[in-house]
């Protein structure tokens, strides 16, 4: 072996597709040499990445982007399709059976990640609510030590490329008898809270393993389509839900109905948990691509937040909230939790001063006051306000697990989310320490990372370095895709005009923020000659001798034609192009175009939905004016069972003080919902809120 070979990052490829419990794993695992390296350890593309993406043949450290093969033989036969649950009267002892086992009223919603959790509620438990989150019991088929479990903790994530996706565990787990499927009986890991009805204050909190099944598997958008109240279509449906197709339409209607209610449920439940904790809501410059072939990008679009997807992100952290705790208290020198410390002064210090030469005033004296007061920017412009939350993503911390017993510091708490306790239990199928998670709340004794506080505090370190190579992948990925989008439209429409955001100066130009991809660059004003660029009231852009003068929070262009002001947070129309690299990922350019026009409020309000940018506290004051129409009165609940469903009975609730679901009462009034009509009230109840 050459020395050029030795220092290349080689993948171990398991040798058999399937691994007897017994065996030694190393005996089984060989190294296979490629000439080319593309992602490093650390998640890097690097080194003709276009060429091998083009190929479809990446070759990299298998802990990122190989894909795994091993599997145990003695839970799971070679062919996992021929596979069944064992009989139930086999797993009494070891599962908890629900009471309502075959009707219990678990709704699957699916992402585009897959990934798999269920949420329930339960309008009678002695007059109280039941919340329950059901996670796949993937302990059950992992066990510790074997070859799948030492495969799965050296990867310690699955990663998510744009056209990809790398399971940390066997396709036969990750796609099959790990996802909790409608229909399907499955092992999962129970959490139960029982809430009073009118405050939501816990009751009473158990867990347990349990066997479930699933009624229910709907998609983001067809919930939240079915809580909009813009799904009423029978066949429509009854295309779009699987287990309604065979229904009768009385049947259907009494079904939709029921998933309305509980969708109502956990709506009300999530904005109450989102709102105890004040967390931080930040905006994310993640966008959506489609690809076809891993080689034609036909869509790049910003990822649209539903309202959905934050309900049940809600109910996972507080999930992982309360196993956090669980296991702290279990166990307070073994416990492996999530930790996210505060940023740093220097940095805040530099999104203040930013924020302040701005107008705006933002205070850090904790994070709860900083979250507030980001929130309170809310009047600002749509673009100003998600830079501006944009920008203080770049200021905070990166979050890791730790072991209670072997941290450096005894900070255990998570920053962003303002939670005392925190780690992650809701996604086994996808990350390892969620796997550990699951051991030590179940008290498993033969995991060693139940057990050793030492082996603990490794397992931890591998995480965090696996997570972070991971997202550089996924975030590499990501650039490079939207590279080739953006090279596709150069090459078809010639030039490519955006909107930018000013967001800070540099030398002899603007810092800026692409609005739709998100993309951070630099506008040049001033070129090697001493020309500087000027934009003059007819949008016409000229390079004329002149200089650029500093100011607070602005930057001036002067020249013979007049003089110009560029202040922070505005919005520039710029050119972007892409410059190609063979050995580096691909670099945007900016070129100064013009000066982008001042929308109005009700145009302001259409492009923040169009680009999905709401942030969560405003998707939560949708969804409270969108409760209107569902009614937990079963006296007034009385649905037109005619075929098309067009017709319902809409109940309307004051917005403001909305009382507990099985104290409200209200009024029907038959009404047709069209989007058009519901965007128009969304547009004026908006706008009220902000005068």
């Amino acid at each position: 072996m050459s020395e050029e070979e030795e220092e290349m990052d080689v993948p171990l490829l398991i040798k058999k597709p399937y691994l007897d419990l017994n065996c030694n794993v190393k005996n089984n695992l060989f190294k296979v040499l490629k000439t080319v390296n593309v992602v490093t350890k650390t998640g890097h593309f690097a080194r003709l990445c276009r060429e091998f993406y083009l190929r479809d043949s990446i070759a990299c450290n298998s802990a990122l982007c190989s894909t795994c093969t091993v599997a145990c033989t003695s839970i799971l036969p070679a062919d996992c399709d021929t596979y069944v649950m064992p009989d139930l009267d086999t797993v009494v002892n070891y599962f908890e059976i629900f009471e309502m086992y075959k009707f219990c009223g678990l709704i699957y919603l699916q992402s585009i990640c897959q990934q798999y959790g269920h949420v329930r509620v339960l309008e009678e438990k002695g007059g109280n609510l039941e919340l329950g989150v059901h996670i796949a019991d993937v302990s059950y088929f992992v066990s510790a030590n074997s070859p799948i479990d030492l495969e799965a903790a050296e990867r310690g994530t699955s990663v998510y490329l744009v056209d990809r996706r790398i399971d940390m565990l066997p396709s036969c787990l990750a796609s099959d008898q790990c996802s909790l499927l409608s229909g399907v009986d499955r092992y999962a890991v129970s959490l139960f809270w029982e809430l009073e009805p009118v405050t939501l204050n816990v009751v009473d909190f158990h867990y347990s393993r349990s066997v479930v099944c699933s009624r229910y598997k709907l998609e983001y958008g067809v919930a939240q389509q079915l809580f909009d109240g813009t799904l009423f279509d029978v066949q429509l449906i009854r295309a779009s839900i699987a287990e309604l197709a065979n229904l009768d339409d009385g049947q259907l209607t009494i079904a939709v109905e029921d998933l309305k209610r509980s969708l109502a449920h956990l709506v009300r439940i999530s904005a109450h948990l989102y709102n105890s904790r004040c967390g931080l809501a930040l905006e994310s410059s993640e966008v959506l691509i489609k690809v076809e072939n891993a080689v034609s990008v036909t869509d790049v679009t910003s990822k649209a937040s539903l309202l959905m997807q934050d309900v049940i992100a809600e109910c996972m952290i507080w999930a992982n909230h309360w196993v956090a705790k669980e296991n702290y208290k279990r166990l307070p020198l073994k416990a492996l939790l999530r930790r996210h410390p505060p940023p740093l002064e220097q940095k805040l210090q530099k999104l203040i001063t930013l924020a302040k030469t701005a107008g705006l005033l933002v205070d850090s004296s904790s994070n709860v006051a900083l979250a507030k007061s980001l929130e309170n920017c809310q009047h600002t412009t749509g673009n100003a306000k998600r830079t501006l939350k944009q920008l203080a993503v770049f200021s905070m911390e990166r979050a890791e697990y730790f072991c209670t017993g072997s941290s450096d510091f005894p900070f255990c708490s998570h920053y962003g989310l303002n939670l005392d306790y925190y780690t992650h239990f809701t996604s086994p199928i996808r990350r390892y320490a969620d796997i550990v998670v699951h051991r030590q709340l179940l008290g498993d004794e033969s995991a060693p990372a139940v057990s050793c506080v030492g082996k603990l505090a490794d397992i931890c370190l591998t995480v965090n370095s696996k997570n972070r190579a991971a997202q550089n992948a996924q975030r590499d990925s990501q650039r490079y895709f939207v590279a080739l989008h953006l090279t596709q439209q150069l090459k078809n429409r010639g030039k490519l005009p955006l909107e930018a955001v000013v967001f800070g100066f540099s030398g002899d130009g603007l810092k800026v923020i692409d609005v739709l991809y998100g993309i951070v660059g630099f506008c040049l004003l001033r070129n090697n000659e001493g020309k500087v660029c000027f934009v003059g009231e007819n949008g016409q852009v000229e390079w004329l001798l002149g200089n650029l003068d500093r100011g607070e929070g602005a930057l001036a262009v002067d020249c013979e034609k007049g003089k110009h002001w560029y202040r922070l947070f505005d919005t520039v129309l710029v050119d972007i192009t892409v410059q190609q690299s063979e050995c580096h990922m691909p670099e945007f350019r900016f070129t100064l175009t013009g000066l982008a026009k001042p929308r109005d409020e009700v145009e302001e309000i259409l492009v923040e939905k169009n680009l999905g940018q709401f942030c969560r506290t405003q998707l939560f004051e949708q969804l409270m004016e969108s409760i209107t129409e569902i009614s937990f009165d079963d006296q007034t609940d009385k649905v037109d069972c005619s075929s098309d469903l067009g017709r319902r009975k809409k109940k309307e609730i004051p917005i403001t003080n909305i009382p507990a679901a099985a104290n409200i009462t209200a009024t029907t009034t038959t009404t047709t919902t069209t989007s058009s009509h519901r965007l128009r009230l969304e547009i004026q109840s908006k706008l009220l809120r902000r005068k």
